[in-house]
Formats: structure tokens, C-alpha cells, sequence
């Protein structure tokens, strides 16, 4: 029995070593960012164009991503410009059986149309921001909802028909955290230190159209399709090779 406690011990300390030289052989170069909160019980949000780098520190080497692309994003409405998102959103924070009010701007470039969907909210039609809530581009929509919710994690995002693959993956998206202080009893158990032991994360995969007359590549275009599948690069709140 002895001599099998032994054997145990001897696999489980490789499988350990193991484990630890396929940790220490990832390669990380890119700080992951924390989207900011916005909470309360008014949210005002623009949606606007922004320039995006997902590659600050030259983690990819086949291809350049260390440029700053086009892209869309949400942003609270006068956030200072050193501290907006250029990509992605904000997390929202909701508070259970409060009523929510929202002023949502479409500044989006080239006159393109939008929607703000809530996906995974329990709320009226009128409200959802599918694709029969267009906002035009230039003006302003104005929902409201009593947040009925339990605790839970969800995203908003474009809803646009036709569009919503294509604007999602140019970066309309951004998580919402329903909270309920005072009936949760593991509010005060679990972390909620925001950006430190409470960590937003948004993972996706992307493609990107590549300029073949710079070398290495040039990403120009953040790729969109209609069933975009498994990129090659993956992204954590908008970077990749982050930690």
C-alpha cells in the first residue's frame, strides 16, 4: 500500500511540473483593460465610432495588429475623452426592483442605424430594443423598466436587422450585473471589489481583413460575416495576448 502511496505521489508531482512549464511557456504582453461601471438609476449612453488598438504591445507577429482600426462602442454620455471605451462598453450596473431610465444617442459614422438589445432581461416588448426599436442614426431613444431580475450576469448589444453580426463584432456589445444588495445574502461573502477581485471579462474570437502590401500584414478591417465562427485571434475585453 505503501509502494502505490508512493507511485500516487510521483504522478501527481509530473503532472504538476507539467502543468506548471505549460503555464510558464504562455506568453503574455498585453495588460487586460477593465471597462468602466456606470450604475445608478438614469444611464445616458452615446454610441459613437472609435479607433481601437488590440495589439498595444506586438503580442501577434504574423500579422501587424498594433495599429489602431475603426470601430464602434459604447461610452457614458460626457465621460472624459482619456477614459472612454474605444471598443466594446461600459458594464452597467442594475439594482433589483428599481425603475431604470436610459437616454441612448446613435452617433454612430456614416449614418449608420442601431438598436440597444438587453439580452437575458425579463422586460416588456416596448422596451427590449430588438430589431423593431431602430434608433436613427442622430436620434435619441428613451426606455425604461422596472429592473425584476435575480442576481445574474447579462450583455446589451445592436439588435439591428440584418446588422447585428456586423456591429456586435465591430464592438457593440458590454455586459450588465444585476446586483440586489439588500436580499442577496452573498453579496457580502463574495468579492465585489470592481476591477480587482471582481473582474469583467468579454471573451471573443475575431478575424481581420489584412492588407497584403505591408509586411508582416497590416489589419485594416475588423472582419464581419454572416456566420463569423472561430477566429483566429482571441481577444479578453478587446486585446489579445492579455493578462
Amino acid at each position: 500500500m505503501r509502494t502505490n502511496s508512493i507511485y500516487k505521489f510521483q504522478i501527481a508531482l509530473i503532472l504538476l511540473l507539467s502543468i506548471s512549464q505549460l503555464a510558464n511557456a504562455q506568453i503574455f504582453k498585453n495588460e487586460v483593460p477593465v471597462p468602466y461601471q456606470v450604475q445608478g438609476d438614469h444611464f445616458e449612453i452615446d454610441i459613437a465610432g472609435g479607433q481601437h488598438n488590440f495589439d498595444p504591445n506586438g503580442f501577434v507577429t504574423d500579422i501587424n495588429l498594433n495599429v489602431p482600426l475603426a470601430t464602434y462602442c459604447y461610452n457614458k454620455t460626457g465621460q472624459a475623452a482619456d477614459a472612454k471605451m474605444s471598443y466594446l462598453g461600459p458594464t452597467l450596473i442594475f439594482t433589483k426592483d428599481h425603475e431604470l431610465t436610459f437616454d441612448i444617442s446613435n452617433s454612430l459614422p456614416d449614418g449608420a442605424n442601431t438598436t440597444v438589445h438587453w439580452h437575458g432581461l425579463n422586460i416588456p416588448a416596448a422596451m427590449d430594443g430588438g430589431p423593431h426599436q431602430v434608433i436613427f442614426n442622430g436620434s435619441n431613444w428613451t426606455p425604461n423598466f422596472t429592473m425584476i431580475d435575480e442576481v445574474q450576469t447579462c450583455w446589451y448589444h445592436t439588435h439591428l436587422m440584418d446588422l447585428t453580426t456586423d456591429q456586435v463584432i465591430r464592438g457593440l456589445a458590454g455586459m450588465i450585473v444585476v446586483e440586489d444588495p439588500a436580499n442577496d445574502l452573498l453579496y457580502q461573502v463574495l468579492p465585489h471589489n470592481y476591477g480587482q477581485n471582481d473582474f469583467p471579462l468579454v471573451i471573443q474570437e475575431k478575424g481581420f481583413v489584412l492588407d497584403s502590401t505591408t509586411t508582416p500584414p497590416t489589419a485594416v478591417a475588423i472582419k464581419a460575416g454572416e456566420k463569423p465562427g472561430n477566429g483566429p485571434y482571441t481577444l479578453i475585453n478587446g486585446v489579445v495576448g492579455g493578462i
